[in-house]
């Protein structure tokens, strides 16, 4: 059973502890054992405030350093943009992301590739869940299509991190080196997109 309270969900479940996950958004979902009463769940809630105050907080303030949306507003290349449609229809708003991602992923890793004389076969978008962009041994490239709410310069950087590994295929210290030459500020990059990447999703 779940029963949603504002900002909580509260779902009943066959777990043998309660539990708590706090997402980017700000929602929380509590997980509780069948055999908690009400009175089980408030007391549980009233130990854990501090913890979930203290997240939700951290989210909070991640997201405004980010980004801050109003209105129909979504993040595009790391400004706020206003479609020119209703950013509820989620197919419709995926699809958007996805038309633009392909031209510009397409034009954009072209550029690089020619700047630092890499050479690629096929580029494609995708929707992964835990990875911003992989290269197969066929130096396919593949990118998250997700990225195109990030700033450029994060996007160049998962584009020079793919192009990096047609010529080295790991992450061996080579690597980090080869990838310096081109991008040098790659640890900012990665710490970005370890802070904000949440949001992307």
């Amino acid at each position: 059973m779940n029963v949603s309270t504002g900002k909580y969900t509260i779902q009943r479940k066959k777990v043998k502890y309660a539990r708590i996950t706090v997402h980017p958004d700000s929602q929380v979902k509590i997980t509780i054992p069948h055999r908690y009463s009400d009175s089980d769940l408030l007391l549980f809630l009233a130990e854990k405030a501090n913890w979930i105050n203290k997240h939700v907080s951290s989210f909070n303030e991640d997201r405004e350093k980010y980004i801050v949306l109003i209105n129909n507003e979504v993040a595009f290349l790391g400004d706020a943009t206003n479609p020119g449609f209703d950013i509820t229809k989620k197919t419709t708003l995926e699809n958007w992301y996805k038309n633009h991602a392909k031209e510009y992923f397409g034009r954009r890793i072209a550029e690089l590739a020619a700047e630092f004389g890499y050479s690629y076969n096929k580029v494609s978008s995708r929707d992964a869940k835990t990875r911003w962009g992989s290269c197969s041994l066929k130096k396919n490239i593949s990118l998250n299509w997700r990225l195109m709410k990030a700033p450029p310069n994060i996007i160049d950087y998962v584009i020079l991190h793919e192009l990096a590994h047609t010529v080295i295929f790991n992450h061996s210290k080579a690597f980090w080196s080869r990838l310096a030459e081109t991008y040098p500020d790659y640890q900012s990059s990665r710490n970005w997109l370890k802070r904000f990447g949440k949001f992307l999703h």
